[in-house]
């Protein structure tokens, strides 16, 4: 057994937690690079949610090799409910959500940590790169990395919030190092009742709070694409449900804190209308014709949605098209784009 109990112990805690559902393939490879990490002053929690394959043996089995790694075996829940379980155990002066179909480069937190403890910070932002799986390899396709900053204030963050936001990065959980004491101050909890936003939800409800937030140019968090993971999903009502919850959140609070920066969480919105729209058609699992029909005036009907195909300045020509077909109540606009898309994919499977 592993014994990190002594070491570091001048150093901050940091509290680890890594949800894991259906990721026998990915989980040895996302562990190896947090038990590898130069920074050694870790409580890693590995989150079961339920999961169906030999995951709950591997996260038993990484626990009887080092002792900073403890196993909740739960229900499955979701992400949220996962992450959540972890942070209920959780001791450490930040937390870190990692994915556990991602993997992180050895000395990513303690250049992290770093700059948390210089900047005495509530919310550290590093930069990632995306990575490609296929055939057993990781491949590097692309990165996105974060300017420097340091915002002693939340007016600060405020002034460079649209460039983190247009640059993806202020959305996601998995690039942030977050003080504890600021997620308890706030009562910071994933919202368990979505499929998708989970990140969003979470992350836009707190920025308007944090006291002080950093940027560090670290490019060392891998996050992982797998082919056809998107592909193999079929439509699910409670996806738009999950992202008209976030988009009315995400309306609320930056229509008074930012309002700015609302044209990119209208395009996201729209954006993710139209890969509903297409799931009708390409991944629909069994739904009629009448059913679509029924899911698309949904579509049409719903006041935000209506709100952001007036409001939204679109930023490409697909969104521009999901826009105007909302905003001119054109229907069958949307089923043929549905269906167009769906002819698409099924000539690449040929």
């Amino acid at each position: 057994m592993h014994d990190e109990s002594a070491v570091g112990s001048r150093e901050p805690l940091v509290s680890v937690i890594i949800p894991v559902y259906k990721v026998k393939e990915y989980l040895d490879t996302c562990v190896k690079s947090i038990v590898g990490q130069t920074y050694r002053n870790l409580q890693i929690v590995l989150v079961d949610d339920g999961s169906p394959d030999s995951c709950p043996m591997l996260c038993d089995e990484w626990a009887s090799r080092d002792s900073r790694i403890s196993v909740v075996h739960k229900r499955n829940g979701g992400l949220g409910s996962a992450r959540n379980a972890g942070m209920k155990v959780s001791t450490g002066e930040y937390i870190w959500f990692v994915d556990s179909d991602d993997f992180v480069d050895l000395n990513v937190l303690e250049q992290v940590v770093s700059a948390a403890q210089r900047n005495q910070s509530d919310i550290v932002i590093f930069s990632n790169t995306n990575d490609l799986y296929a055939d057993g390899k990781y491949s590097m396709i692309g990165e996105n990395p974060v300017i420097e900053f340091t915002a002693n204030d939340n007016d600060e963050f405020k002034d460079v919030f649209g460039r983190l936001t247009d640059a993806y990065l202020a959305i996601p959980a998995w690039n942030k190092l977050y003080r504890r004491a600021f997620l308890q101050e706030h009562d910071a909890w994933f919202n368990e009742n979505v499929n998708v936003a989970e990140d969003q939800i979470f992350n836009i409800a707190l920025y308007p709070h944090a006291r002080k937030v950093s940027g560090v140019v670290v490019r060392g968090y891998h996050y992982v694409l797998r082919p056809g993971s998107l592909s193999s999903n079929t439509f699910n009502p409670k996806t738009l449900e999950s992202r008209l919850r976030a988009y009315r959140l995400v309306h609320d609070v930056l229509s008074d804190w930012n309002p700015d920066a609302l044209n990119f969480y209208r395009n996201e919105l729209l954006m993710q209308i139209s890969v509903i729209v297409d799931s009708l058609y390409v991944r629909h699992g069994g739904l009629s014709a009448a059913d679509r029909l029924d899911i698309i005036n949904e579509i049409m009907n719903d006041d935000d949605v209506c709100e952001v195909a007036r409001e939204a300045k679109t930023l490409s020509h697909r969104n521009g098209y999901i826009a105007w077909c909302v905003r001119h109540r054109f229907v069958i606009g949307l089923k043929v784009y549905g269906r167009i898309v769906a002819g698409m994919k099924n000539l690449r499977r040929k």
